[in-house]
């Protein structure tokens, strides 16, 4: 089997080389990255924790590639805009008044090299993203192409509306998932882009055959308009052409207002999802503004309540002194009451030896006896010798005074109030460090009236859907035209007096019109049906459920899934919308007309583990370049693929260096 690298060169798919980012987003200075793999190592994973910098990939390349990165309203992402923190360039770069950014890709598309490269630079001091030129230059091999067929050249490659199959997101991938589950909504715009991948809208050259058609009935119309008898029959088809040119000139126009209204409508809808987006956020920033005046009420409370005990107690915070001189104390009159006893005990030696009778029970002493409580007298001075003398009695009267100023429960009391304080001033903290975080998200977001904004995406959508309607009917007026006006035409081609080289021309653009048409057709139902079976058997790679029987393709590529008896199951799970999606991307990848990098940066961390391992050894078979970004939630960087049976061409890290900053290292695959 031949590689790749051994096709024909118009047979060989864009792969990208690598990839070199300076000061785009968190990238600050030059990254480059190495995306080469081999035919049987078609898989480069980066890992990196949320917020560290994987999408940013994503943008770097869609940047590199279009000019432009939509956030995930939609909304364009600017070079540069000082009252947000959602621009493109680095703030790092900023805060250095480095001011310039660019993405340079280098890929090789049916077998040549290119190089596409898009600066954006301000001279000097930037303060708006107005400042900045966009630069961008593209070079074939070693020639530089210029800059008006960098766009067409790109879009050739891999177009802009191609490229949402190759290089998609989670964002993306909620978009199929809703367009599974309501595959009536917005699916016209999704099949004509699908239908674009699988080269469906290239056969459409052919329309040209009915414009040479009509060229030739004119001619022919015209030379038996001069013979009367014709004169009825050649003035209604020409008035029914008439009309036909005019209805296609109303619906031309109608559509382009619906373009425009659509487009318009898209923008409302962006507003209101923006809107809602920030309602939510301002419900969040309230609900922790009250967390903030909750914990702050309760350190009011505690703290008022620690100065009512203190006034009570003004020698609480000297307690913990007292306890200790108290237990001084108390050891002192230990010390004391000891002494005592054994002063009392000499005393009685001594008038036991002077006696020599024992004072306690009257035996009388020999010498002997005398002589051993001498030595025990002794012994006693040596062993108290150092004591001091002291006031047992004072002792006494300063423990009593101690004793009036203990209060066990006081302190605990205080205690715990003092932790309930410290409990409300980290929840206080805490809040107000997300309180920052959600303004930051909320600034320079647009704001203004929801009521308003909901108001004109209604009646846009009315006035979208108004135009459908209109033609709609223009359609079925303009099919009954055309009709009547083929009927009558192929009566006049059929005339004795018709030109005969005429009347072939016609009817040969004609049925050559009607071949390419029906070819269209069948084209378009055999790539949806081979859409559906290729999805179909991707899902039953990636599903753990054998009882699925697989899915099943509508008109409009909606999946439905399928039980064992062949039936639709409603109500899926969340986890087996993102499996049939990934069905559906594979199965469209899989019937494209061209091969390209698939790039995804997706959350499998719904899926459970055995979902997960399939979905990973799918991959290498979306394409021939295929990029994961992928957190440790998902694949551990410590994972081995190779355990199951997966070839990794590269393996890379995005890791913070700071707040701000992040880098990209390559790991050992």
């Amino acid at each position: 089997m031949l590689s790749r690298r051994q096709w024909p060169k118009w047979l060989r798919p864009m792969l990208i080389s690598s990839l070199e980012i300076r000061n785009l987003r968190c990238f600050y200075g030059s990254h480059r990255i190495d995306l080469t793999t081999t035919d049987t190592a078609s898989l480069i994973v980066i890992h990196g924790e949320n917020m560290r910098g994987k999408t940013s990939i994503m943008q770097a390349i869609r940047w590199g590639l279009y000019g432009e990165v939509a956030d995930r309203h939609g909304t364009d992402i600017p070079v540069f805009d000082p009252k947000s923190r959602e621009q493109l360039l680095s703030h790092d770069a900023v805060s250095d008044g480095d001011f310039c950014m660019f993405v340079e890709i280098n890929f090789t598309h049916e077998g040549e090299d290119y190089q596409v490269r898009r600066e954006a630079r301000a001279d000097g001091q930037a303060e708006s993203n107005e400042d900045f030129s966009i630069v961008p230059t593209l070079k074939r091999g070693q020639h530089v192409l210029s800059e008006a067929t960098i766009g067409p050249t790109i879009e050739a490659i891999l177009s802009r509306e191609v490229s949402r199959f190759f290089l998609f997101d989670g964002e993306m991938l909620q978009d199929y998932e809703q367009l599974l589950k309501n595959p009536d909504e917005e699916a016209l715009t999704v099949k004509t882009s699908i239908e674009k991948i699988l080269g469906v809208p290239a056969l459409g050259v052919f329309e040209d055959l009915d414009e040479l058609a009509a060229v030739d009935e004119k001619r022919l119309n015209t030379t038996l308009k001069k013979r009367a008898k014709y004169g009825d029959l050649v003035d209604a088809a020409n008035q029914l052409q008439n009309e036909i040119k005019g209805l296609r000139r109303d619906r031309a126009e109608l559509n382009y207002e619906l373009k425009e209204r659509r487009d318009k409508l898209a923008e409302a809808e962006k507003a209101v999802s923006v809107m809602r987006d920030n309602e939510k956020l301002l419900l969040q920033k309230n609900e922790l503004d009250q967390k903030v005046q909750e914990a702050e009420t309760s350190i009011d409370e505690h703290e008022s309540a620690v100065r009512e005990v203190l006034r009570e107690k003004w020698w609480l915070p000297a307690s913990r002194a007292m306890e200790q001189r108290l237990a001084a104390i108390r050891d002192e009159i230990e010390s004391g009451m000891e002494q005592i006893e054994a002063n009392s005990r000499l005393r009685g030696l001594k008038e036991s030896i002077a006696g020599k009778q024992c004072t306690q029970c009257d035996t009388t002493l020999d010498h002997h006896d005398v002589d051993r409580l001498r030595q025990k007298l002794t012994k006693l001075k040596l062993e108290n010798y150092v004591f001091e003398p002291m006031s047992v009695l004072d002792a006494y009267r300063r423990q009593r005074l101690y004793e009036k100023f203990q209060a066990t429960d006081a302190v605990a009391e205080v205690a715990l109030r003092q932790h309930e304080i410290d409990r409300a001033r980290i929840a206080r903290g805490d809040a107000e460090s997300k309180i920052k975080q959600l303004e930051a998200q909320m600034a320079g977001r647009a704001r203004g009236d929801m009521k308003a904004k909901i108001e004109r995406w209604q009646r846009l959508t009315s006035q979208v859907d108004g135009l459908e309607k209109q033609i709609g009917g223009l359609d079925t007026k303009l099919a009954e035209k055309t009709s009547d006006h083929e009927a009558k035409q192929r009566q006049l081609t059929g005339l004795p007096d018709a030109d005969p080289k005429l009347s072939l021309q016609v009817k040969t653009y004609r049925a050559f019109s009607d071949i390419f048409n029906k070819a269209m057709e069948t084209y378009r139902e055999q790539a949806r049906v081979a859409v559906g079976h290729d999805a179909s058997d991707i899902f039953r790679q990636l599903t753990t459920e054998a009882a699925y029987a697989g899915l099943q393709i509508n008109d409009a590529y909606g999946l439905a899934l399928l039980d064992g008896k062949g039936q639709p199951i409603p109500g899926r799970s969340s986890g087996a919308e993102q499996i049939v999606a990934l069905s559906l991307i594979g199965g469209l990848n899989k019937a494209a007309v061209r091969e390209g990098p698939v790039m995804m940066d997706t959350n499998f961390a719904r899926l459970d583990l055995d979902h997960r391992e399939n979905v990973l050894r799918f991959l290498p078979q979306l394409g021939p370049q295929v990029i994961v970004l992928v957190h440790s939630g998902e694949l551990p960087k410590d994972q081995e693929l190779s355990d199951l049976g997966i070839n990794v061409a590269r393996r890379y890290e995005v890791i913070r260096v700071s707040e701000t900053k992040s880098e990209i290292r390559e790991l050992a695959s």
